[in-house]
C-alpha cells in the first residue's frame, strides 16, 4: 500500500513551489543520510525535530500498520515536533535516504519567510491524522 503520488501524503510536493523547496532545503542545513531499512525513530521515540525528504522513500508504520509512504519532497516527525512529545509511529527507510532536518528555529524562519509552507504542514497533518485514524 502507498499513498505517494496521488495520496495526501505527497501534499508538500504538490503544493510548494520549486522556490519554497529550495528555501527549506536552503534553511535546513542539517543533513542526514540513513542506509536501505535503517529505522529513523520508533513509536514512542522522543521528537524535537521533523524530517524533509530530499532523496529516498520511508515508511510510516504504527503498531506494524502501514501509515504512509512517502518520498522525495515528503516531511514526517511533525506530530511529536509540535507537542514535543513521544513519536506516535514509527519511520523505517525502504531505500537509501537522505533528509534534512527541521528544527523549531528552523521552522519559525520558514514560516515567517512563506505562507505556503505552513499552510502545506497544517494540511499535511491534518491529512495524515484523518488517514492513520482511518486504518486503526
Amino acid at each position: 500500500m502507498t499513498l505517494h503520488g496521488d495520496g495526501p501524503e505527497s501534499i508538500l510536493q504538490y503544493m510548494l513551489d520549486v522556490a519554497t523547496q529550495q528555501l527549506v532545503l536552503q534553511c535546513c542545513r542539517n543533513r542526514q543520510r540513513f542506509p536501505d531499512n535503517h529505522v529513523i525513530f520508533d513509536q514512542g521515540d522522543y521528537g524535537d525535530v521533523m524530517y524533509f525528504i530530499v532523496s529516498g522513500t520511508v515508511y510510516l508504520h504504527h503498531d506494524m500498520v502501514l501509515v504512509a509512504t512517502l518520498s522525495v519532497g515528503d516531511i514526517f516527525g511533525e506530530l511529536a515536533f509540535f507537542d514535543t512529545s513521544c513519536r506516535d509511529a514509527s519511520a523505517t527507510c525502504t531505500s537509501d535516504v537522505e533528509v534534512a532536518t527541521i528544527n523549531r528555529q528552523e521552522f519559525e524562519i520558514l514560516c515567517k519567510h512563506t505562507f505556503d509552507f505552513s499552510f502545506a504542514i497544517m494540511t499535511a497533518m491534518g491529512t495524515r491524522l484523518k488517514s492513520m485514524n482511518e486504518r486503526l
